[in-house]
């Protein structure tokens, strides 16, 4: 049977303190570590859009990267964090959820979280894999999931650039969105604005 995500939240760390690793490289391990079968590697969550092992490890994943524990690099690739770190050298760490409770950016995570109605079961399952869902509401689940996590990894992007890339990615922004004019299609566009005399 797979474990609920919240044991995954250890051995992820500990994977992710052997350097910069994938997603992928990250369930291999978890399933070498508690000595998975390959009938529980390929079981899928009840809406059949992922396995469970590989939803209850991005769950892992993201709850470690809203604590700061890890942080991610490259798309799916993730390292551990100075704090994840500290958090290792403590064997009594990570034994629930309510550990990260310490971060105060886990608790700004957990109260954007609120005000949604995602939620995590006693068993620390995450709603996509509950038994107790429609097929509607998993492929609602695993959406809002899918959104987040790539909110949330675009976010954790932009703060680990400069503040250059990111005045660029504003205007890059805007303009993609209709507001204001494009420089590069029409420079002359820049004499008939009066406030830049």
């Amino acid at each position: 049977m797979i474990p609920p995500f919240n044991a995954f939240f250890r051995p992820v760390l500990e994977i992710a303190s052997t350097g910069e690793v994938n997603l992928q490289q990250a369930i291999y391990g978890i399933s070498v570590k508690f000595d998975l079968t390959e009938d529980e590697i390929k079981e899928k969550v009840p809406s059949g859009v992922q396995t469970k092992l590989y939803n209850r490890v991005s769950w892992a994943k993201t709850y470690l990267a809203q604590a700061l524990l890890i942080q991610p690099t490259i798309r799916a690739h993730f390292t551990i964090t100075e704090r994840g770190i500290s958090v290792l050298k403590d064997p009594s760490a990570l034994k629930n959820m309510a550990y990260l409770d310490r971060f105060p950016e886990y608790m700004e995570f957990k109260k954007r979280k609120g005000k949604r109605k995602t939620r995590i079961d006693n068993e620390g399952n995450a709603p996509e894999t509950s038994n107790h869902v429609t097929p509607k509401e998993a492929l609602r689940v695993a959406h809002e999931q899918i959104n987040d996590a790539l909110a949330e990894g675009l976010l954790n992007r932009v703060r680990l650039e400069s503040p250059k890339f990111f005045e660029k990615l504003i205007i890059d922004l805007l303009l993609a969105m209709g507001y204001g004019i494009s420089v590069l299609k029409d420079p002359s566009a820049l004499k008939n604005m009066a406030y830049l005399d």
